[in-house]
């Protein structure tokens, strides 16, 4: 498999995994960088196992899509990337290549502002295999990364 790159060509996070608390990262915008609906891609090659459009349910992740990968360690991963805007561009059961349009950034479920709520799971597709996702992500080199500090705190840069 090869490594996971962020699901956004501009990465600036606003929320940091806390294990418990927050079981994921969230990925901001910049006005000058595709902005608060900016396109959200697949962070590795492989199979969409969950699709979630047009919630209207107000709660937790609103539209979102799983992706079933490879394995890591000998672990089976999965990412999730949530809280996107109706009008999601792949099906349930789909085989996707790293950096195909999902769709895009938005405000769904419970979110308060437009974001990517991007999650990594190990070994599992259920919440308890959730992990922290800059272990697992990379930077690529046609990715923007935000001259904040604090927004880019950890991140690990792929060898290309």
């Amino acid at each position: 498999m090869e490594k996971l790159r962020y699901p956004v060509d501009y990465i600036a996070i606003t929320t940091y995994y806390k294990k418990g608390v927050h079981n994921g990262i969230d990925l901001g915008w910049n006005s000058k960088h595709g902005g608060k609906h900016q396109p959200i891609y697949a962070p590795a090659d492989g199979k969409v196992v969950l699709v979630k459009d047009k919630d209207k349910t107000g709660k937790s992740w609103g539209n979102r899509v799983k992706i079933k990968h490879g394995k890591i360690n000998g672990k089976i991963v999965y990412t999730q990337s949530a809280h996107l805007q109706d009008g999601i561009k792949v099906k349930k059961g789909q085989k996707v290549k790293q950096g195909q349009l999902l769709g895009k950034m938005g405000t769904t479920g419970d979110a308060k502002g437009s974001h990517d709520h991007y999650e990594v799971y190990l070994g599992g597709s259920g919440t308890s295999y959730r992990v922290d996702p800059e272990k697992y992500t990379y930077v690529y080199k046609d990715q923007k990364v935000s001259t904040n500090k604090s927004a880019t705190k950890g991140l690990k840069y792929a060898k290309e």
